[in-house]
């Protein structure tokens, strides 16, 4: 069987990631949520581990970014 698609969730507004989420896990994809930039930009070089969304939604009013 495939793995699902990754997708990361990206924004400052707590509901919004926890809603973003759930639909999105309940489409059968693996989500991970990331409430900042600093976040976002310490998982994309690394410092964290895991592995590389396929897709990201970002809030293009996110601070630190």
């Amino acid at each position: 069987m495939a793995r699902p698609h990754r997708i990361w969730v990206v924004d400052d507004d707590p509901e919004v990631r926890s809603l973003l989420a759930t639909y999105l896990n309940d489409q059968g994809y693996a989500v991970r949520t990331l409430a900042d930039g600093a976040q976002l930009k310490a998982r994309l070089e690394g410092h964290l581990g895991g592995e590389r969304p396929d897709l990201l939604v970002l809030d293009l009013m996110l601070p630190e970014i």
